[in-house]
């Protein structure tokens, strides 16, 4: 399943572990390469994603580097069981974001797991995957900072795009054979939010873009009572 450092990473975020000095919990700021304090591989690995998307705008990459969305939506299957158990236990610590104002509205999860960190009452992130009309799988992917105590730092020569004032990533990649992924990561109300598809196309891309701005426009995640 996808994590956050994954999440982040893929889409030029750098963590707060990764910094000597970082934001607090649940905090978000943006910044240069320059000002960030990383190691010399992170910093290069940065530079070389920067590069890349400056060139591409669909980055081409090897297969084995984009995620195989119909077997992770089998692993979704076989898991759902587990998650209606933990569900029914109480096994969240936060809110999941409505759908209700996005193209998701009306479609049943094909799965979904608990991901980010356990405190307290439960964890603190939820991946849901649903089986879009248009767009194939979409995996929706929320952590709430706050509650697990990371911040987010994200990398300012990346931001190429906006989720409701937001700023946000947003990658594409294209497999050496069928495979292909379009990611997008933002940030707002302590949460952190990763949404991908196998679409790269303009019309894929603002799609994915439109479903982002639909969850953002729900306000911040509460707590469950």
């Amino acid at each position: 399943m996808f994590g956050l450092v994954a999440a982040l990473s893929l889409a030029g975020y750098a963590s707060a572990q990764e910094a000597k000095s970082g934001p607090a919990a649940g905090e978000f700021s943006v910044k240069s390469i320059d000002e960030q304090h990383l190691p010399a591989s992170i910093r290069q690995s940065l530079l070389e994603q920067v590069r890349l998307m400056r060139e591409h705008k669909v980055i081409p990459v090897r297969d084995d580097q984009i995620p195989d969305f119909a077997a992770l939506a089998a692993q979704y299957r076989a898991r759902a069981p587990d998650f209606a158990q933990l569900l029914a236990n109480g096994g969240l610590n936060m809110a999941p974001a409505n759908v209700d104002a996005t193209s998701l509205r009306g479609l049943s999860p094909v799965g979904a797991a608990p991901c980010g960190t356990y405190v307290g009452r439960g964890w603190t992130g939820l991946e849901r995957m649903f089986a879009h009309p248009t767009l194939g799988y979409v995996v929706l992917e929320e952590m709430d900072l706050t509650k697990s105590g990371g911040g987010v730092i994200s990398t300012k020569e990346m931001i190429n795009a906006d989720v409701n004032g937001a700023p946000a990533v947003l990658v594409s990649k294209q497999g050496s054979g069928t495979r292909a992924v379009s990611t997008v990561a933002w940030f707002a109300h302590g949460i952190s939010y990763t949404l991908r598809a196998p679409r790269v196309d303009d019309t894929g891309r603002e799609a994915l873009l439109s479903i982002a701005r639909g969850l953002a426009r729900q306000g911040p995640a509460r707590d469950r009572e």
